[in-house]
């Protein structure tokens, strides 16, 4: 039954759904007809619409578009004015920006820059504390240093002008460090040179200044220095920056700059610092107010190839730096280092107060149970006695004798005599007794090869380690390579001592040796070099041999190699005459070289005189016999006791004498000699002088000797011309047959001299002059004349016209006189004085010719030519023509001269009164001009 119920309701249900199918199928055929209607419809209004909307679209963008053109060209215009104004505002902002950081990094780099100088500052003066402040009591004893202002004493300093001339004289003493590098005008010397021997203070006067300069900028808890001499400290202290270089040091070095690297920086800083603060050396140097002490310019050699005669200061500009170098004076006589290059030359000779010093001393090194006062007057005592007071121009060698002496006090051990080889023989035997101290003795059956070995007590059992020593110091001093003679290194130690003959010489101390930046080598050098020179000159006194075999081909090497070994030879002076005579004979030849170009005129004492004066007083101290030291350029003045000996010796063969003998220097001759032994007076033979060429005698202390007048006792010089006796002579030698040039200067002499000077310069072959100025002859003043002699022939020009032409004219009487020639440098000669003229022309019976140069108007000069005998006669006037204005006295005065072969005359014109005079003369040549 249900199924039935429901089978209907479900046909009921489809029926239902069948109609609404059928509906719905209708209605939507309907609603698609209507939806098409109204979408045809929509789409034609859509179209109307679309066509309306896009010419408003196009109207409004056409009107958009031209906004937007105008806006953009309006922006574009705004955005350039602003970008042209914000450009210049950032440019200016940026430049303000760019200087503020400049400023800002100069202030940081010159903040950073004083930070720097002033750290370099510092570390310098530790450095010359360190170094310099300190030094060594005396050689004997290297490590014995004091405080330099515990020993210092004031330096006897002085001044030497040089004149236009290059003439050096000596000038004030300088005592302040404001005349050492300031004028008077307070405008600074730039270059400074202060010369001395060797000793004599030069290195100690050096460290003192810089010592001086550190007092200041030390800590101001160091003690001040306080000085006696040389206390205007404030003149130095000026110096932002002093550069202390021992030149012996660079050797090889030509860059003043990379010696202060060398010996200042790289001691003071450490590997990886030493380029940036050698920059900022280069810069301090461009900037601050510097000094450079160059110390030992002697000592220092350029490299091989250079011409330098001192280091390059390349780098330092002119205004901002000083240089003060010190040197032995021959390294200053050096061509090459001008007389335009030294703004002031002072030379130091050693201490001024001797006593003072040797308290000083003493006081250092004394034993506190001695009296000072006592033992000051004991050893006073002892160096007066000994003749030693004039080491006191050598510190080193006083302090030596005054240690010496301290020393062997007790044992009563003191120095013998006065001579530098006794002395370096006593230094010689303190160092050897500290690596020795065995005695021994020389004796006749074991002598010593010199004789001031003689007494000694430790040199024979350490004789052979001396020898080989005196060998090395020889031939490392002759060295090739000049550089390597002081300063060395053990590669050429070696070639001369074994390593325990090197050990002797360092534990003796006669070598130092020196650590370098090198690990496998050393610097290495003698104690001093005046130990090297003492120990070389006893080594060639064993072997002289060595002289012509290494000394001759090494003096060849420049031109001023002799005077590099002159202590040497000073010491041989002392040790072997013999072969000290051989030595100076090779020295005297390369001096005569030098000396070649030499102005006559203006010639002084000069270097190699010095150093023969000084080797012949060692050899006489030392008891040498056969003295025989040659020298051929002698100047005298002072000297003139000492020298008399060595131109004894040297006359025949010397070259050159000037003897300059003033009151002053008369005054200074008597008091030079003892009560004992009274000055004599020294006379010159000139008769003895064959190879004499110039020769210059000069002040009222010369007593010009001949046949007529008497000796002059007052007189300490006396010139004799000819001491032999020509009638007992059958082959009498000529006088001064090679002389070339003579000068009279402010002499007095009689006539009878001057006349046998000129019969002895006639007959010469070659020509000769004789300069008279100032001579005082029979009471009339010749102030300035020159005569000229060759073959018998004699030029006379004087320059005045006052009473000298009387007395030459007796002088020149009757001499033999082949050709005669009369001028004057100032106007014609007056020959109207007719009758003194004409005695002295018919005295010469062996005249042919006659030149003579007279006044414009000369009417005596007709009667002083009347009758003579000569062939060629030649007038000429002052003013180049001669007036002829009394005819009828030339006509005889020429008519009379019956031997004229030749006439010469300058005439104003061809007047008739000529023309008359000359005619009728039996004349072959005729001259009118």
């Amino acid at each position: 039954m249900a199924e039935m119920t429901l089978s209907k309701h479900l046909q009921k249900l489809n029926a239902t759904n069948q109609l609404g199918l059928i509906r719905l199928k209708k209605k939507t055929t309907v609603g698609e007809q209507r939806l098409h209607s109204k979408t045809k419809i929509g789409e034609n209004r859509l179209e109307r619409k679309t066509q309306f909307g896009a010419q408003r679209i196009e109207s409004r963008t056409q009107y958009g578009e031209q906004r937007i053109e105008n806006k953009t060209n309006d922006a574009d215009q705004c955005i350039d004015s602003k970008v042209h104004d914000g450009t210049q505002r950032i440019e200016i902002s940026v430049q303000h920006g760019i200087e503020r950081m400049q400023q800002a990094a100069n202030t940081t780099a010159q903040a950073d820059y004083e930070r720097d100088v002033a750290d370099f500052r510092r570390r310098l003066v530790e450095h010359y504390n360190d170094t310099s402040s300190n030094v060594p009591l005396s050689v004997l004893d290297q490590s014995l240093d004091k405080r330099i202002t515990d020993i210092y004493a004031t330096p006897k300093m002085h001044r030497f002008d040089i004149a236009s001339d290059g003439k050096r004289v000596k000038k004030e003493q300088v005592l302040t460090y404001k005349e050492l590098f300031y004028t008077d005008d307070t405008k600074s010397y730039r270059r400074i040179y202060v010369q001395g021997e060797p000793g004599s203070g030069k290195s100690t006067f050096a460290a003192k200044l810089v010592y001086d300069w550190c007092d200041e900028n030390r800590p101001s808890t160091a003690a001040p220095n306080k000085n006696a001499s040389f206390d205007d400290v404030l003149i130095i202290q000026k110096f932002q920056f002093i550069f202390f270089l021992w030149l012996g040091e660079s050797r090889g070095q030509t860059e003043v700059t990379h010696m202060i690297k060398k010996q200042i920086i790289d001691t003071m800083y450490s590997e990886e610092k030493r380029d940036v603060m050698y920059t900022l050396l280069l810069k301090i140097i461009e900037t601050e107010i510097c000094l450079v002490i160059r110390d030992g310019l002697d000592e220092w050699v350029a490299p091989n190839g250079s011409n330098l005669a001192k280091p390059s200061m390349a780098g330092f500009p002119k205004d901002k730096c000083a240089v003060l170098t010190t040197s032995r004076p021959w390294k200053l006589a050096d061509e090459r280092i001008k007389n335009s290059q030294i703004d002031i030359l002072v030379e130091i000779e050693g201490i001024s107060d001797s006593d003072t010093f040797s308290e000083r001393v003493l006081r250092c090194i004394l034993d506190k149970s001695k009296n000072l006062e006592t033992t000051a007057r004991e050893i006073r005592s002892f160096i007066e006695k000994r003749r030693l007071t004039s080491l006191s121009n050598s510190p080193m060698l006083y302090t030596l004798v005054i240690c010496t002496w301290v020393d062997t006090m007790e044992e009563e051990e003191h120095l013998n005599g006065s001579s530098l080889c006794a002395l370096y023989t006593t230094l010689l035997e303190s160092l050897c007794k500290k690596a020795n101290d065995t005695t021994g003795f020389f004796n006749d059956l074991n002598p010593p090869h010199v004789k001031c070995f003689l007494r000694t007590s430790y040199l024979r059992p350490i004789i052979q380690n001396v020898d080989v020593i005196s060998k090395a110091a020889f031939h490392l001093l002759c060295s090739p390579e000049k550089e390597n003679s002081i300063v060395f290194n053990d590669q050429e130690l070696s070639n001369y001592l074994t390593p325990s003959e090197q050990e002797f010489a360092l534990k003796a101390g006669l070598i130092s040796k020196r650590k370098t930046k090198r690990a496998l080598n050393s610097s290495i050098s003698f104690i001093h070099k005046s130990i090297q020179e003492f120990l070389a000159a006893y080594h060639i006194a064993r072997n002289a041999h060595l002289i012509d075999d290494v000394i001759s081909g090494y003096m060849g090497r420049h031109s001023d190699a002799y005077l590099d070994i002159s202590q040497v030879f000073i010491f041989l002076c002392g040790l072997n005459i013999s072969a000290a005579n051989k030595l100076s004979g090779i020295m005297n030849e390369h001096n005569n070289i030098n000396m070649i170009n030499m102005n006559i005129f203006s010639y002084e004492y000069d270097t190699f005189q010095s150093i023969i004066e000084a080797g012949y007083t060692e050899a006489v101290s030392n008891d040498q016999t056969g003295i025989l030291l040659r020298l051929s350029h002698f100047y005298i003045g002072n000297n003139l006791i000492g020298i008399n000996n060595i131109w004894r010796e040297n006359k025949t063969n010397a070259l050159a004498l000037k003897i300059q003998v003033d009151d002053k220097t008369v005054g200074a001759i008597l008091s030079s000699s003892t009560h004992s032994e009274p000055t004599s007076q020294v006379e010159f033979d000139l008769s003895s002088c064959h190879n004499l060429k110039y020769l210059i005698l000069r002040g009222s202390g010369i007593h010009m000797q001949d046949s007529s007048s008497s000796v002059s006792p007052t007189l300490p010089v006396c010139i004799v011309l000819n001491r032999a006796n020509p009638a007992q002579c059958a082959y009498p030698l000529p006088v001064l047959p090679c002389i070339v040039y003579i000068g009279l200067e402010l002499i007095t002499c009689s006539s009878t001299w001057l006349r046998s000077l000129f019969s002895t310069l006639l007959p010469l072959k070659h020509n000769a002059v004789c300069k008279l100025t100032g001579v005082s002859c029979k009471g009339t003043f010749i102030s300035s004349s020159t005569l000229t002699c060759f073959k018998n022939t004699l030029e006379y020009i004087p320059n005045y016209f006052f009473k000298e032409c009387d007395v030459l004219w007796e002088v020149l009487r009757g001499l033999n006189i082949k050709s005669f020639s009369l001028s004057s440098r100032y106007g014609g000669f007056d020959v109207n004085c007719a009758d003194s003229r004409s005695q002295l022309l018919s005295s010469l019976t062996h005249l042919d010719t006659l030149r003579i140069g007279v006044d414009y108007y000369s009417p005596g000069l007709w009667v002083a030519l009347r009758g003579l005998n000569i062939k060629s006669l030649s007038l000429n006037s002052r003013y180049g023509r001669l007036n002829v204005n009394c005819a009828d006295s030339m006509s005889q005065s020429l008519s009379s001269l019956t031997h004229l072969d030749t006439l010469s005359i300058k005439v104003d014109h061809f007047s008739p009164d000529l023309l008359e005079a000359l005619r009728g003369l039996n004349i072959r040549n005729l001259s009118l001009v």
